[in-house]
C-alpha cells in the first residue's frame, strides 16, 4: 500500500506530529506503508482519507484507523494521534461494509444498514443533537429506526440516503 500527501502532518507509518510551515514535507512520490500487524494481515477493500486521518476497511469488515486524533476523529475514545493502523475496537463485533471520512469526522455502515459516526461535531455533523465532539462511534438516534443505504461526509456535514 502506498500513500501520497502534502499535509501539515507527517502521517501513515511515521510519527504523527505537526510540521512547521517552513519545514513542510511535500511528498509527491508515494510512501510505502508497512504492513498491518497480525493477525492475518487483512486484505483491504476500501480506504478513506480525511483531514490528517485515514480509515481502512478489511474484506472481513474490520475498520483500521490512524493519523490525526483531534476531535475524536479516530473513534478510539481519545484525541491522541496514532502513527500506525489500529483496529477500531468499538466496531470489532460489527461487520462493516462501508467507510467514509469527512474532514474531521468519520462514518461506517454495518451489514444491517446501521450507521456509526464519530469525531468533530461543531456543526452537528454527528447527528446526535449536540455540538460536542464524539470520541467513540455512535448511531445517531434519529437514524436508529431507519436503514441507511448510502452515506457521505463533507467538511462539516453528513448525508444519509435511507431505504423507504
Amino acid at each position: 500500500m502506498f500513500h501520497c500527501h502534502l499535509s501539515l502532518y507527517v502521517e501513515v507509518g511515521l510519527d504523527v506530529r505537526p510540521i512547521e510551515w517552513a519545514t513542510r514535507l511535500p511528498t509527491d512520490s508515494p510512501l510505502l506503508l508497512s504492513p498491518l500487524e497480525p493477525p492475518n494481515h487483512p486484505t483491504i477493500s476500501q480506504v478513506s482519507c480525511g483531514l490528517g486521518h485515514l480509515l481502512l476497511l478489511s474484506e472481513s469488515g474490520r475498520v483500521f484507523v490512524w493519523g490525526n486524533g483531534a476531535n475524536g476523529r479516530l473513534g478510539l475514545g481519545h484525541v491522541r494521534n496514532i502513527s500506525n493502523p489500529k483496529l477500531l475496537d468499538a466496531l470489532a463485533t460489527k461487520k462493516i461494509v462501508n467507510i467514509w471520512c469527512g474532514a474531521s469526522h468519520s462514518m461506517a455502515l454495518d451489514e444491517n444498514y446501521m450507521p456509526y459516526i464519530w469525531g468533530k461535531n461543531s456543526q452537528g455533523q454527528c447527528g446526535n443533537g449536540t455540538t460536542e465532539d464524539v470520541l467513540d462511534p455512535i448511531v445517531p438516534s434519529v437514524l436508529e429506526p431507519l436503514q441507511v443505504k448510502m452515506f457521505a461526509a463533507g467538511c462539516c456535514h453528513s448525508f444519509f440516503l435511507i431505504f423507504t
